[in-house]
């Protein structure tokens, strides 16, 4: 019975030690600091044969250092990109970002509608729901 109580000791121990051991694992992983506080889309153009995507996105350093926003580019479908008048919607930015500070970042891309009715331009997804954006982070030496 006693030996059946050890055991029992000895496993309680190894689980918690194990269980601390993953939790503390968790605590080191970083986000890279950039949220998406708030975004806006608008359409218009000044030729019923191009419609011009444009896009607001408020960035927030959350990192707790300064950050580099080198570019930023919106994620389309292949539908749009197939449409784009323009190839290169990459948008230069070169912004430093000081932490909980952030920068308001606005860009635009033209789509070839030629022929196609307001219908059809509604079906493509205008709504921009993902970005991709390049950092760079300044790092200190001890």
């Amino acid at each position: 019975m006693k030996k059946v109580l050890v055991a029992i000791l000895l496993i309680c121990i190894t689980f918690s030690l194990i269980s601390c051991k993953v939790s503390s694992g968790k605590s080191e992983i970083m986000d890279d600091g950039i949220v998406i506080n708030q975004t806006s889309t608008s359409l218009g153009g000044e030729s019923p044969d191009i419609t011009e995507v444009s896009y607001s996105v408020n960035l927030q350093n959350k990192l707790g250092k300064p950050i580099l926003i080198i570019s930023i580019q919106p994620v389309i479908s292949k539908d749009l990109q197939d449409r784009l008048i323009d190839d290169s919607i990459r948008l230069e930015v070169n912004k430093k970002i000081e932490s909980n500070e952030s920068e308001e970042v606005s860009g635009y891309l033209k789509i070839d509608t030629e022929g196609l009715s307001k219908e059809e331009i509604m079906k493509f997804e205008l709504v921009i729901r993902e970005y991709k954006i390049q950092t760079e982070q300044f790092v200190r030496t001890n």
